[in-house]
């Protein structure tokens, strides 16, 4: 359960920095739920992995 919501939250905060700095740097306002996918996505990928 410390790991669902270590997880959530990394996704939360890398979703809040990716909207900051893609919208104002980038011009890419659609970096946030990117990031925020990817890390969730790797996260999935990683626990599976420990599983087998």
């Amino acid at each position: 359960m410390k790991k669902a919501i270590a997880a959530s939250a990394a996704a939360i905060l890398v979703g809040y920095l990716g909207s900051a700095l893609g919208y104002e740097m980038m011009n890419w306002p659609e970096l946030d739920p990117i990031l925020s996918i990817v890390i969730m996505g790797s996260v999935i990928i990683c626990s599976l992995e420990k599983g087998k």
